[in-house]
């Protein structure tokens, strides 16, 4: 009879060790340890840290997210206060506050990070993630009445089922924006209003009200994810567990160099060289730390300064023009008109 009790009594506790909720109500918070889990299990909401791609202390930013739960490889997909990294997680909590908002506050300061910012004219709300991957804000008394949701908010990834375009109403504008680079969250350089993609049917839509486009995945069973990534290019992955990888099924631009300046200025790309950005004759890499998180668009800067540059006055001069074959100029490069030896 004990030792039946003692199984039972263990059973228990490991259930509930690792149940999850959808759901933040007034008065609750969720701490960095903390994690929501959307109803199908597919999304997760917490915080998290870029450069161990994974919940830890280890690391100076840190930042809220929504990520794929059910996908072994951290994957993040909506980063919110990806401009306002947090750099110390002490007393940090994501709760709602007294007007009613999400936010994540620093509990020690009272000071808050980022909010909804929602136009909340009561205090009784619930944060919820759906099993979409859309966090919503509702009326506590109405769960139908969405007051504020994250699909209206994207970053650089569109999920399944979110518009993307222009609220005509309200003035909304959703669009992917990419990461600055590989570690780096903050908004980047390439901006995206719309696409599709052969796994997924798309809709889209334009009347008085709104212009946007949505995206459906043909076979839910899929794990799916469309992302605008530091390169600019627009790429659609599905999940593959028989390479516990993600396999890009789509992209765009279809070649890599014809991504507006992906390599900067004085530079040239081969879309079939790994790395596909090089520098010129005479130039070396400006942020060589940048390039190895794929972000080339600081470019290459002169070994050496050009003689009519630095002034000096002599008739010898070193500088000279290098000849490089099959390549096309740059869009709207300048044109010199007239040239002239000295």
């Amino acid at each position: 009879m004990h030792l039946i009790y003692f199984t039972l009594l263990l059973f228990l506790c490991t259930q509930t060790n690792y149940a999850a909720t959808d759901t933040i109500f007034a008065g609750q918070a969720l701490s960095v340890n903390d994690k929501l889990v959307s109803n199908n299990g597919r999304y997760a909401l917490g915080f998290f840290n870029t450069s161990s791609s994974k919940p830890s202390r280890d690391t100076t930013n840190w930042y809220l997210g929504i990520w794929f739960n059910t996908v072994p490889k951290f994957t993040s997909a909506w980063v919110p206060n990806r401009d306002r990294p947090i750099k110390n997680t002490t007393s940090l909590e994501l709760t709602i506050s007294h007007d009613g908002n999400l936010v994540i506050l620093n509990q020690s300061t009272k000071s808050i990070i980022w909010s909804t910012q929602a136009n909340i004219t009561r205090n009784s709300t619930t944060a919820m993630l759906l099993s979409r991957g859309n966090l919503i804000l509702t009326d506590s008394s109405n769960s139908s009445e969405i007051l504020w949701e994250s699909f209206d908010h994207p970053t650089d990834t569109l999920f399944p089922g979110a518009k993307l375009g222009w609220d005509k109403l309200t003035g909304l504008n959703r669009r992917l924006v990419s990461w600055k680079n590989l570690n780096d969250p903050a908004t980047g350089v390439y901006c995206e209003m719309s696409g599709n993609n052969p796994p997924f049917t798309s809709n889209f839509v334009h009347n008085d009200q709104e212009k946007y486009m949505t995206l459906t995945v043909v076979d839910e069973s899929m794990v799916t994810r469309n992302v605008l990534d530091v390169s600019g290019r627009s790429k659609q992955f599905v999940w593959s567990e028989g390479s516990q990888d993600w396999t890009m099924v789509y992209a765009q631009p279809k070649l890599q160099c014809d991504v507006y300046a992906i390599c900067g200025p004085f530079t040239i790309c081969y879309d079939n060289a790994v790395p596909y950005c090089s520098c010129m004759e005479g130039f070396t890499i400006t942020s060589p730390k940048y390039w190895q998180l794929e972000d080339t668009t600081g470019g290459c800067s002169r070994n050496t300064q050009l003689d009519c540059i630095s002034n000096k006055s002599t008739t010898h001069t070193t500088d000279k023009f290098y000849s490089v074959p099959c390549v096309k100029l740059p869009q709207n490069a300048p044109k010199v008109e007239a040239v002239a030896s000295p």
